[in-house]
Order: C-alpha cells, then structure tokens, then sequence
C-alpha cells in the first residue's frame, strides 16, 4: 500500500525554469564574491567545478557536500572554509532575491497538505546540489511551509550522498525513510532524473508532463499529466498499492549496497565510540554489533567469490565496515551478465549465484540499518 510520496521541486512543486535562474543565480553569486575578494570568477569555477563532482559522485563515504569541498580544495587550493562566511551572507541577504524567479503552484501546498491529512509521507526528494538553507528557501518561494506542513525531510548536499539520476539516490531515500519500493510513488517532471532513476529501484512514478506527450522509453508509469490532475488522481485512489512490477535488475542490488553505507554513515558517523559500543536500555546488542554482522555476509561469500581480500581491521569498526564494503560495490559494479550469474557457495552451503548472494544481503542490510536506527534513537 502507498505509504510515501516522493515530490520533486523544481518544475514539480514550483515552476522554475533552470534556463533562467542558474544564469540570475551565477551573476549574483559572483558579483557578491567580487566584492571581498579579487579572484571571484576563479573561486566560481571551482564552486562549478565542485558542483559536477557531486553530480558524478557514487563514493557512499562522503557527503555530496563533503565531496563538493574536496574538488572545491583541489581546483582553488584554498578550502571552502575560508570563504564559508562570505557565502554564508550570499544565501542569508542575496539569494532571497531569487523568489521572483520561482513561480508558485498553488495547488503544491493543498495536496501536500492532503496526502499528510490521509496519513501519508511526504519527502520533498529534488536533486540535493545546493545547502539546506538554499533549497528551503525555494520551497518556501513555493508558498509550502514545511514545518507547518511537516514534511519527512527534505533533501540537500549536506546530507544527501548521491545526486539525481543515480538510483543510489533514491535507494538512501528509501533506507533512511525504512520503505520498500512497493510503499513509495515518485511525483517528477524530469524523465532521467525522476522516473528513469526511480524506476532503476523500482519505485512507480507520476511523470508531470503533458497528459498527451510521448514517453521517452517504454517505463510503465502510474499516471502522467500536470500537478493538478496528480492532486485529482490521488483523492480518488488513497490507499492504492503501487507498484511498477519490473523485475529486479542488477544496477538496483549495487545501489541498494552503497545505499546502506550512507544510512549507516548518517546515522552514526558522529558518534564515538563509546556510544557505538554502549547498549540502550531494552536494547540486546549496540551499534558496533550491527556493523560486524553487516560486514559477516561481505566477509564470508561475496569478497572471496570476486577475488577480493578483506580489508585489516581498523580500530573503527565503522571504518572497518565501509571500506569493504565501498571496494565490493566498486567490483560488483564493474561486472558483466556473466560475473553476476557466477556460481558461488553461499555461508550455510547451499549453491547460490553472485546476484542472489548480492540480492539477499541488501534485503538483509534493511534489517540492520532500521536496528541502528533504533539504537541511535534510544541513545538520544
């Protein structure tokens, strides 16, 4: 049964034509720099240098932000933090001046409002290139509160470890929110970034187009058709299943995988290690726990199976969990038809393939972010 409703932002939930505001946004953003600082157009190239860096990322080690710094860092040879205050003032005094680029959907904040009345999740998943601050700042130009209307969250570089169309990005979404494929429809206008990549995990999409217009590929869709005729064909099937009955593919499993290593790393990846190794009260097992038995399917088939050594220990079982698990994706990435149909001896004997080992770990991934959610959650 429906249970969420991706929303993307732009040209989804406002109408803002990219064509526009990414040249008003550039000048003003550069003007503003030059007014501190001399090499202003060398600090752009490497914002814009930066900002491709995040668009290309699939390192689930790193935020998109962390990611944006180091190109940033490499390509200026200055860190970001030396000018953060100044960018800082760009977003909190110029950008506002951007609102009159945005043109509002009035019909954006009446369904968003509906589908929470009717018990449904709302995320606002538009592709995280930009700060929190600046992608709120739109929703709100939109005429949505999202805290008097409260959303799940809504997505941004600071948090977010992959960008649109990457399926990784929606396979964060979905593990972050603990929601299977079948419980989440996707609402987007484009049809790469939206539906073809939200097909890629199977999740069933609402193309905002032209109710006439022709599909690009032949994806099954729930629905096409403008925001308003979304908003009349959700009132009428509230408590729908969705589901976009694809077979499962090969690219979703990788996702899936990398997946798990961003929610581990936003859930934890503050803590210490006194707090990973402590047990809640009503809790069996601590973080560190869930990490070692994430890294036991790893460990014992899938490593062997494609020629890999495990990684030493580190003194951070985190650390310990991602840089294996970050080198498997990578090889799993890199097979053909062949290498995923290699028959492989699974943990308990039985005869098994890479792409059903594969499968069955992410879906036994699930378990154990949810666990360390959990764990957080009661640590405070």
């Amino acid at each position: 049964m429906l249970k969420t409703i991706l929303f993307d932002l732009d040209n989804t939930l406002i109408g803002n034509d990219a064509n526009k505001f990414v040249p008003v946004y550039l000048g003003k953003l550069q003007a503003h720099l030059a007014q501190e600082l001399d090499d202003a157009e060398a600090i752009l190239q490497g914002i814009l240098l930066g900002t491709r860096s995040m668009v290309s990322k699939l390192d689930p080690s790193q935020t998109l932000m962390q990611a944006f710094e180091e190109r940033f860092l490499a390509e200026y040879g200055t860190a970001l933090s030396e000018i953060r205050p100044l960018i800082d003032d760009f977003y909190a005094n110029v950008y506002p001046s951007l609102a009159s680029e945005i043109q509002v959907r009035p019909t954006a904040a009446k369904l968003i409002a509906f589908a929470l009345a009717h018990g449904l999740e709302v995320v606002i998943a538009t592709n995280p290139l930009f700060p929190e601050t600046a992608i709120l700042q739109r929703v709100q130009w939109g005429g949505i509160d999202p805290h008097a209307a409260p959303v799940t969250f809504v997505t941004h570089s600071e948090t977010s470890h992959f960008a649109k169309p990457h399926p990784e990005y929606y396979a964060e979404i979905l593990g972050q929110i603990g929601r299977r494929s079948s419980e989440v429809l996707l609402v987007g206008d484009d049809w790469e970034n939206d539906v073809v990549g939200g097909h890629q995990m199977r999740i069933a999409s609402w193309w905002i187009a032209d109710a006439n217009a022709e599909k690009p590929a032949d994806i099954p869709l729930v629905g096409q058709g403008s925001l308003d005729e979304f908003y009349s064909w959700l009132q009428a099937n509230i408590g729908l299943s969705v589901n976009n009955n694809c077979p499962r593919q090969t690219r979703e499993i990788v996702a899936r995988l990398r997946g798990t290593v961003a929610n581990v790393n936003t859930l934890v990846g503050d803590l210490t290690t006194e707090q990973r190794t402590t047990k809640p009260d009503g809790h069996e097992t601590h973080i560190d726990d869930n990490l070692i038995h994430l890294c036991q399917l790893d460990r014992e088939a899938l490593l062997p199976a494609l020629g890999l050594v495990l990684k030493e220990k580190t003194d951070c079982q985190l650390d310990h969990f991602v840089q294996n698990r970050v080198a498997l994706c990578n090889a799993l990435g890199a097979l053909d038809e062949a290498g995923w149909q290699q028959e492989i001896t699974s943990p308990n004997g039985s005869p098994s393939t890479v792409e059903s080992l594969a499968a069955f770990v992410a879906h036994h991934d699930r378990g154990h972010v949810q666990q360390i959610g959990r764990i957080v959650a009661a640590l405070g």
